[in-house]
């Protein structure tokens, strides 16, 4: 059985909290050296490097300083636990990776001529005028928060603090609060008499008084909750998760309460480091590494002398159960046992000790087994089960994570940090054993790219050879992004391994990318045939034109013409281009057909023998058609040349509406009549033409002329379009009542909208609406009184 934790507990008002020993300490604590701490790492600074440890001692790598100009300061990121951000002047550099080496530099702002003094978080301080920045890990730069401007001044690095969305400053005179995300800078409190403030996740401001070496305990909107006087100036003041507020002094932690209370913390030797955490606060003493959290309910209630609580109940029902089997069931009779095995399973969850681990689980599966199969959803046991196994697991391997910890960060971030570390192994095993598959590929992507990276002794067909074996074992290799291998060993010059990755990548696009960053312009032109997708095919073709020569271009559409003409279809209306193509690929029939389509005056004296060559063919529909075609285009060219002769201007090669246009555009009635005759252009085309070619000139007395000559054969409505579509709304106006396929309604809605007054104003003179025309008057301008005096005289006459 193991022994009661509960001994070893301290209660502060009503809360219990306990101080566990994580691990002995197996680095320098020397207090000479710079440090910085995460969840997982502590960074130590040497003489000649940054030493990187895990809690349990082991050294997981050393970074030479000299990589770095000038180190300030360093710190972990805040968020993912595992960045490690070396704060210089004008600089942060990012460590990202530890083997390979990859530092990401991020510079000031160009507008900040300073240097960077201090950091809480992301929230970083500059020296001489106290502008407060961001650093966007995301975005990677900065952005400036505040400029100061002398509203406030920084006396020392206590003096302020941040916990990610808030900024407390403690001024000479005054306390402001500045909101990151709003940017928004207010005055907490009028007269400043603090020295040094901290504040938690949660909000809750602590500040502290060193000349009268008091505290003070603030909400976050400035209302007071609890004040302590303390005994002694403490050596340096954090939260304990949330809750409660600790001081530490030479080998004590002493954590405070509401009405004076609090409790301590004795360690065998002195404090030179302490963290705050999710759900507690870490303590690094000399010697060793404790956590210090508040006992949750579920855990007192077990645990606790005394307790007739379910958890506790049950507990001691599985005690007895192996010498006294009656007892333990009669036990099980005094409580609700659903709420015992809950708390059971969630007390277990969170304890670190194996013993209490075992014994909480096993009085869980005991009541468990005394239920009905329905009355308990066993999948809440089984993933108690894994949680605290994986949980062991890692503590195994130094990352001593409580079970709210586990939860807040996830999985997939522990998984991260277990890379960085080179625990790929590891990692891969605990991916498969509690079945996070999607994740393997992300383990085996990452141990790939870093074996290209750091194999530089071995040649690229062995490296490809053990990268793909490992794909093919852990049975990825159709999951695994190839192109971004590809990338990798591109980068780092080795073109062969980066080719043959390029190849086996089964994304299409990305695949073609890839092989037209190795400049293997015939392949990547290759498999984007093999999609089948003309669209696809065309973007890569209109990637490649803007990447290669004209040269190079064409050979690829040479290579590409007898499988695909989807490029030339794309390209129909380009007339140079399918010149040049055609000539080079000794395509003449083609050839011929553009040069006819784009160019008619070239195409003129060859004319007779192409209709003398489709003639010689019988028994064709479509060289029939052709010849028909020909025929007429040979005497439009007849009748251009005449024109071109007579009127002094060039028709050559313009087509029957082209040519039309220009003839109402020269006023030539007896040539168009003549036109339209000779070609048998249809009325309704040859209103629809003059309307277009009238409106383009602006002439709209013509066009009005045109319309009213006689009975539209197209109605007006195309005219009411035309002009509309053009923007000329005005002249549009005098069509709408001549067009019959609108009704009444419909005419006053258009009519309105386009505010075409007259044309209403007639309108309802004729419809005798006097109520219409003086609703019309209370629209019409005053700047137009000829029409409001009409419509004054017409109600007047009615």
């Amino acid at each position: 059985m193991a022994p009661n934790p509960s001994l070893s507990w301290e209660r502060l008002q009503n809360v219990f909290y306990r101080s566990r020993k994580l691990h002995s300490l197996q680095w320098s604590s020397k207090k000479d050296l710079r440090y910085a701490v995460s969840r997982t790492f502590i960074a130590i600074e040497t003489d000649t490097a940054i030493q990187i440890f895990n809690y349990i001692g082991r050294l997981l790598t050393e970074i030479d300083i000299n990589v770095f100009d000038v180190i300030n300061s360093f710190h972990f990121d805040r968020i993912d636990q595992r960045t490690l951000i070396i704060m210089g002047l004008q600089t942060c550099k990012i460590v990202k990776n530890w083997a390979p080496l990859e530092i990401k530099t991020i510079n000031l702002p160009s507008e900040i001529d300073d240097t960077l003094w201090d950091v809480k978080g992301n929230v970083y301080i500059t020296k001489e005028n106290k502008d407060i920045l961001y650093l966007d890990m995301e975005k990677e730069k900065f952005k400036l928060l505040i400029r100061n401007d002398e509203k406030f001044n920084i006396l020392t690095k206590k003096h302020w603090y941040c916990n990610g969305h808030i900024v407390l400053i403690l001024d000479t005179e005054s306390v402001y609060q500045l909101n990151v995300l709003s940017r928004r800078l207010t005055k907490f409190q009028e007269n400043n008499e603090w020295h040094q403030v901290t504040i938690s996740n949660d909000g809750f401001i602590c500040l502290y008084n060193a000349k009268y070496n008091k505290l003070e305990i603030f909400k976050d909107s400035g209302s007071l909750l609890l004040q302590h006087a303390l005994d002694l100036p403490p050596k340096d003041i954090k939260w304990c998760g949330d809750d409660s507020i600790a001081c530490t002094f030479n080998d004590t932690v002493k954590l405070y309460g509401p009405d004076g209370e609090y409790v301590s913390f004795w360690y065998p030797s002195n404090i030179f480091c302490v963290e705050t955490e999710l759900d507690g606060l870490k303590v690094f003493t000399d010697t060793e590494i404790y956590l210090i959290s508040k006992v949750p309910r579920y855990t007192a209630d077990i645990y606790c002398m005394g307790s007739t609580e379910a958890g506790s109940m049950l507990l001691d029902a599985w005690r007895v159960l192996s010498t006294h089997t009656a007892r333990a069931i009669d036990y099980l009779k005094d409580f609700d046992l659903v709420n015992g095995i809950n708390d059971c399973i969630a007390a277990a969850q969170e304890e670190m000790n194996t013993q209490a681990q075992k014994e909480l689980l096993n009085a869980a599966s005991f009541g468990k087994s005394m239920l009905a199969y329905n009355e308990f959803d066993s999948n809440i046991f089984v993933q108690a089960c894994d949680n605290i196994k994986l949980l062991n697991i890692f503590r195994d391997l130094g990352l001593f994570l409580t079970y709210f910890e586990y939860q807040s960060m996830g999985f997939e971030a522990i998984i991260k940090i277990m890379l960085l570390c080179h625990k790929f192994y590891e990692s891969l095993k605990i991916c498969k054993e509690f079945k996070r598959y999607e994740l393997m590929v992300s383990v085996v992507q990452y141990w790939s790219e870093t074996k290209i990276k750091l194999s530089q002794d071995i040649d690229d067909d062995n490296l490809f050879n053990i990268i793909n074996k490992q794909l093919v074992t852990v049975d990825v290799q159709d999951k695994i992004t190839a192109a971004r291998l590809s990338q990798v060993s591109f980068n780092e010059g080795r073109f062969v391994l980066a080719r043959r990755f390029a190849i086996i990548e089964k994304s299409a696009e990305m695949k073609i990318l890839s092989l037209i960053n190795l400049d293997d312009y015939m392949l990547a032109t290759k498999e984007s045939l093999n999609t089948s997708c003309p669209e696809f095919i065309v973007a890569v073709l209109l990637l490649l034109k803007n990447t290669v020569t004209n040269l190079q271009f064409m050979k690829i559409l040479v290579m590409i013409l007898p499988n695909n003409s989807v490029y030339l279809y794309f390209q129909r209306n380009n007339f140079e281009f399918l010149f040049d193509i055609y000539r080079q690929t000794d395509k003449y029939t083609e050839l011929a057909h553009v040069i006819f389509l784009f160019n008619r005056k070239l195409v003129a004296p060859f004319l007779p023998q192409i209709k003398d060559l489709y003639s010689s063919v019988v028994d064709d529909a479509l060289l029939k058609q052709d010849t028909e075609y020909l025929k007429r285009n040979e005497n439009l060219l007849e009748f251009q040349e005449e024109l071109t002769h007579t009127l002094g201007f060039e028709f050559t090669g313009l087509t029957v509406v082209q040519t039309l246009e220009r003839l109402i555009s020269m006023k030539q009635d007896k040539k168009i009549k003549a036109f339209v005759k000779k070609f048998k252009i249809n009325d309704r085309k040859y209103y629809h033409v003059t309307c277009r070619t009238l409106i383009n000139e602006k002439r709209f007395d013509s066009l009005y002329e045109f319309a009213t000559q006689k009975k539209s054969p197209i109605g007006y409505q195309p005219f009411f379009k035309y002009l509309t579509n053009s923007g000329k709304t005005k002249e549009s106006a005098k069509y709408v009542p001549m067009i019959t396929e609108m009704s009444y309604k419909e005419k006053v809605k258009t009519l309105y909208e386009i505010k075409g007054y007259y044309e209403l104003a007639q309108l309802f003179t004729k419809e005798k609406n006097i109520l219409a025309l003086k609703e019309l008057y209370q629209q019409v301008p005053v700047n137009e009184p000829q029409l409001r005096s009409f419509i004054t005289e017409t109600i007047s006459k009615m």
